[in-house]
């Protein structure tokens, strides 16, 4: 996808952030300075994400009060899929 420009206004201190790091050879440009932090802010927010998710999801086993699967026949059904794995490995 071509590259849309937008007009941003940032405080000084943020700017001069910006600039030391294209100055310093980190950056050809102040556009790609802030791709990398809004890109590693959208990968910090992702990650917060499946933070929650994963805590949804362990409250909700926490609550659950079926008997579940026994620890041997888990381990043994992971077993038997990695094996099954390495023998037909999958194809690219």
């Amino acid at each position: 996808m071509a590259p849309a420009e937008i007009s941003v206004a940032l405080p000084p201190d943020i700017i001069d952030v910006v600039q030391r790091a294209v100055e310093a050879g980190e950056y050809a440009t102040a556009s790609e300075v802030v791709e990398d932090a809004l890109r590693a802010w959208t990968d910090t927010r992702t990650t917060s994400y499946d933070v929650e998710h994963l805590r949804a999801a362990w409250r909700e086993a926490i609550a659950d009060d079926s008997p579940g699967i026994p620890m041997d026949e888990v381990f043994d059904r992971l077993d038997r899929r990695y094996e099954a794995m390495i023998e037909r490995p999958p194809v690219r």
